[in-house]
């Protein structure tokens, strides 16, 4: 072999040693970089922030895609091109990264091209055929095509697979159906949960009769679920706004339990049997300001019948009054006599009395005697009166009147047992 070629092996065999460390520099320079720029996309706070990632990883699909949902972030109109154009850039980079098909999906929609977005909508379903969120976008996408048999069956699987599509399916398909229920629930597949968002929709709309039927509907276990108890207590809202007591009392009542089930006619806990607390259970029970006098509590000490009555402790001098009153759902158009029993050593000049209020104008129906000082005795009190038509809720009230300043101060005791409603 000539000694020249020898030369020149080993000086290629030299450089090509003194070449490695450099390219794994190289390679190690890229990659800090590559990563550098992952690290500032997945942080970036605004667009631009997410597009310099871009210049320092251009092949990294996630830079590309942190700049796409940054710009979708904006209301700008031409960062729904630019929003665009990033999400193709990762789809391309990434073929088989489904949330990258489906937000491709969603900017194509909102540059107006609908169909192609439909078939990166169906790409990303075809990656994840189970997934919720495409289940989700790909029904959206085919109803505004004004394909409705095909997006029903997505956003029903949407809705049956994740219970935080449910309420959005039924407010789409409200708009979409005009409201018809039936027609609602039968694209829904006769989900059980979607019950409680019609129910909300139905209020909304004021269709009370209906939203209180749904409402009836429902299983006890039901009722207590997150979703049905939030419906309930809007309807429930919504009723009592519209003075429908006697379909409030439904709501109520199919969600208490124990003895102070609310019942239709009938004074609640108008034995004191039960506890009472400042914060009333529901509207239909006994309630009371906040306060520290007079006193009021259960007692053992003096009852007309049955274990407990409720007694009124009165400082000597007090001028403060705490009104006891609870609202009872009624029939319209009939006649109550209210009926209770007391006994008191009071001293006072003002007048306390029971009164009779209808809860849809406030105006008083009926009131009792003022209530006399009745020691070691228990006095019978009834008061009749006749409900309204259209008037399904009053209000009893013991209240102090008839009297002003020092004139107001009340002492001594009294005790209140067995208040009942009867039909005349």
């Amino acid at each position: 072999m000539p000694v020249s070629e020898i030369k020149i092996t080993q000086n290629l065999r030299r450089i090509g040693v003194a070449a490695v460390p450099l390219l794994l520099l190289a390679l190690s320079l890229m990659t800090l970089k590559w990563a550098a720029g992952r690290a500032v996309a997945l942080q970036a706070e605004t667009p631009e922030e997410a597009e310099y990632a871009i210049g320092m990883a251009p092949g990294d699909p996630q830079t590309h895609f942190a700049a796409g949902v940054l710009r979708t972030e904006t209301f700008a109109p031409e960062n729904h091109d630019l929003a665009l154009t990033h999400f193709e850039n990762a789809a391309a980079l990434s073929p088989y990264d489904y949330l990258i098909w489906l937000e491709l999906g969603r900017a194509r929609e909102r540059s107006g091209e609908a169909k192609s977005g439909e078939e990166a909508l169906r790409f990303a379903s075809a990656l994840a055929p189970n997934y919720s969120s495409v289940q989700w976008a790909l029904g959206n996408n085919l109803l505004r095509q004004g394909r409705y048999d095909e997006a029903f069956a997505e956003i029903r699987n949407a809705a049956q697979s994740d219970p935080k599509y449910t309420a959005p399916a039924v407010g789409v398909l409200w708009n979409v159906l005009n409201g018809n229920t039936d027609d609602i629930q039968k694209a829904l597949g006769d989900l059980p949960e979607a019950r409680s968002p019609l129910i909300s929709a139905l209020s909304s709309a004021g269709r009370h009769d209906e939203a209180v039927a749904i409402w009836n509907s429902l299983s006890e276990d039901e009722k207590r679920s997150e979703l049905a108890a939030a419906a309930g207590n809007r309807l429930l809202k919504t009723l009592i706004g519209e003075k429908r007591f006697r379909d409030a009392l439904k709501i109520v009542a199919g969600r208490t339990e124990g003895t102070a089930v609310p019942v239709l006619a009938t004074v609640t806990n108008g034995g004191f049997e039960s506890p009472i607390n400042i914060r009333a259970a529901s509207l239909f029970d006994w309630t009371f300001p906040d306060g520290s006098e007079p006193q009021i509590s259960q007692t053992d000490g003096s009852r007309h019948s049955g274990s407990y009555s409720l007694v009124y402790v009165f400082g000597n001098s007090s001028d403060k009054f705490r009104s006891l009153s609870q609202t009872v759902a009624v029939e319209p158009g009939k006649r109550y006599r209210l009926e209770f029993f007391y006994r008191s050593e009071l001293k006072t000049r003002a007048k306390l009395v029971w009164k009779i209020t209808d809860r849809s104008d406030k105006k008083v129906l009926a009131a009792s005697d003022p209530l006399k000082d009745r020691v070691g005795e228990w006095e019978n009190v009834r008061v009749s009166f006749a409900v309204p038509d259209g008037t399904d809720g009053i209000q009893i009230a013991l209240v102090r009147e008839g009297c002003s300043g020092t004139q107001c101060a009340v002492g001594g005791l009294l005790w209140l047992d067995d208040i009942s409603l009867a039909a005349e």
